[in-house]
């Protein structure tokens, strides 16, 4: 028999009683999987309002910049989308017995195996996405052998031709985040200190404390401000164009070394 899993909202007040609540910003209650040693129970880019204070959180996976030495990202700094990985297809994986095609080797490669289970493969001459589902460091395997549609049949996502040799292609990586630099679009704040290569949450909008302003440019009480590099923000002029419709409005006047300032703050969004 065959079992569909379903997932419950894992915070009070939205369905259920199970689960932790994560409250505006107290990070010795929020669910570190750093501190706690777990992974938020919530699934990656799921949602939730704070009741009653207007807050809204997403959990999201903390990529590293060095998979090798991995930072520690401190609470208070903004967040971007992490960029699509870019490359070409060298081949395509074929299997012998049905002829149908349930991967692609890269031509530059260079991934971390099995890194990108969950992500998703854009194959831009046909034009469709596959969802990952095993990967090494150039092989992207989007369809698996199993037995549910029959003993060692490749599952539906098989093609029956794949892509050019040489064609571009792209891995999308909803819900994977890193440190926002200068320009780019800030979609959260980070709610607690964190090593990357993990799962977290960021605060996607309400009033949140936020890095600022590395003795830059000063921030002004109710003057929009801009993001710089290191996932602070600095004074400025906002709304800006590498800002895309993020909004980040400080309550505090400051001009000095980093320091976490009150702000009200909405995130671009995935």
């Amino acid at each position: 028999m065959l079992f569909k899993q379903i997932n419950q909202n894992p915070f009070p007040g939205e369905g259920n009683q199970q689960g932790a609540i994560i409250p505006w910003y107290a990070a010795q209650y929020t669910q570190n999987p750093v501190s706690a040693g777990l992974r938020p129970a919530n699934e990656l880019c799921e949602t939730w309002p704070e009741i009653g204070f207007g807050n809204s959180f997403e959990s999201v996976f903390l990529d590293a910049v060095d998979p090798e030495n991995p930072a520690i990202i401190s609470a208070g700094a903004l967040l971007t989308p992490s960029l699509p990985g870019t490359d070409t297809v060298a081949a395509s994986l074929t299997d012998a017995s049905s002829t149908l095609v349930y991967g692609i080797t890269l031509t530059t490669g260079g991934l971390t195996p099995n890194a990108e289970i969950g992500n998703f493969l854009f194959m831009e001459d046909l034009g469709i996405t596959r969802l990952i589902k095993a990967n090494t460091a150039t092989n992207v395997i989007f369809s698996l052998k199993g037995t549910i549609f029959g003993n060692n049949v490749l599952d539906p996502d098989a093609v029956p031709a794949g892509p050019g040799n040489g064609t571009n292609v792209s891995i999308i990586r909803p819900g994977h985040v890193s440190v926002n630099a200068t320009p780019s679009v800030p979609v959260g704040v980070l709610v607690n200190d964190q090593t990357e290569g993990f799962r977290t949450v960021q605060q996607v909008r309400g009033l949140a404390f936020i890095i600022g302003n590395n003795s830059g440019t000063a921030l002004v009480a109710g003057t929009p401000a801009v993001t710089a590099a290191n996932g602070i923000i600095e004074g400025g002029t906002a709304p800006s164009a590498t800002m895309g419709d993020a909004f980040i409005l400080p309550l505090a006047s400051y001009d000095g070394p980093n320091i976490r300032i009150p702000c009200y703050f909405k995130g671009a969004g995935f």
